[in-house]
C-alpha cells in the first residue's frame, strides 16, 4: 500500500465549479493524492455568477464535492469554507456546519 503524503493545512481557492474553465479535475486529483488535518476552501469554489447565467455543472464538479467529505471521514480533516465574491449566494445558508463539531468555549 502506497503512503499518501500528509500536510497540516491545504488551501484551495478559485476552483470556480460550474464554469467551463473550472479546475475541478485538478483539485479533485490533488485531494485524492494528499490529505491534511485542515482543508481551507478559500473562496470562489462555486461560481454562482456563472451558474445563474449558464447551467454548466458537470460530473467533475460533483466529484470535487465528493472528495471533500472523504477527507473528513477518512482523515478527520477539519474543513473551513471562506466565501468569495463569486460564491456570495452562500450568505443565504451560512453558517453551515456538517458532521460532528465541538463548540469552542
Amino acid at each position: 500500500m502506497q503512503v499518501r503524503p500528509q500536510f497540516r493545512t491545504i488551501i484551495l481557492s478559485d476552483i470556480h465549479l460550474g464554469t467551463s474553465g473550472s479546475k475541478a479535475r485538478e483539485a479533485t486529483d490533488f485531494l485524492k493524492t494528499y490529505f491534511c488535518q485542515k482543508l481551507i476552501l478559500n473562496g470562489d469554489i462555486v461560481d454562482g455568477w456563472q451558474l445563474r447565467k449558464y447551467s454548466t455543472w458537470k460530473r467533475k464538479h460533483t466529484a470535487f464535492f465528493k472528495a471533500v467529505p472523504k477527507q473528513i471521514v477518512h482523515y478527520n480533516t477539519k474543513v473551513i469554507y471562506l466565501r468569495g465574491n463569486h460564491d456570495d449566494f452562500l450568505d443565504e445558508i451560512m453558517p453551515l456546519r456538517l458532521g460532528e463539531h465541538q463548540r469552542q468555549p
